[in-house]
């Protein structure tokens, strides 16, 4: 009896284990070839932003733009932005002015028209933001500038 206890908990562990690694590592070299490329499609595009690695709770990405984006509120995703290149003037906090759903209502992302009441900040190379869920945002671009940041983006319990 023990010894099919034993079996049926290592078959049981063993699939959790397989889909689970220890850690993860992304190269200096590896994330500034992914910041490069993506430099070179805001240059065409005006903004792209692609997933390094989604690990469930939390997920890595890469971003560039050389235009503004748009209001936005992440009802369920606390973003911390790391400036890696460029600079720019984000709008945090306030109000999301007529405000509109993102994708799925269950996602709790929206955009908007504007924001009212929320703090002005330089953000350049080197800064690192934290974005608590809820939370308006506004990324703006100066004409002829570029701008490019990882984005650890957490998931809110």
């Amino acid at each position: 009896m023990q010894r099919m206890a034993v079996i049926a908990l290592v078959l049981g562990v063993a699939p959790l284990m397989a889909q689970q690694k220890p850690f993860d590592y992304h190269s200096s070299a590896e994330l500034e070839q992914r910041k490069q490329d993506a430099l070179k499609t805001a240059a065409a595009k005006g903004s792209v932003s692609g997933k390094v690695a989604d690990y469930g709770d939390h997920a890595l990405t890469v971003a560039a733009r050389t235009q503004s984006g748009g209001p936005e509120v992440h009802g369920h995703w606390t973003d911390v932005i790391i400036v890696t290149e460029g600079k720019a003037t984000m709008l945090i906090g306030g109000t999301v002015v007529k405000p509109v759903p993102r994708g799925e209502p269950s996602t709790g992302e929206l955009g908007g028209s504007d924001i009212t009441g929320g703090t002005t900040q330089v953000i350049q190379k080197g800064d690192v933001i934290n974005i608590p869920a809820g939370t308006p945002h506004w990324i703006k671009i100066a004409p002829g500038d570029t701008f490019a940041y990882m984005n650890v983006k957490v998931h809110k319990n």
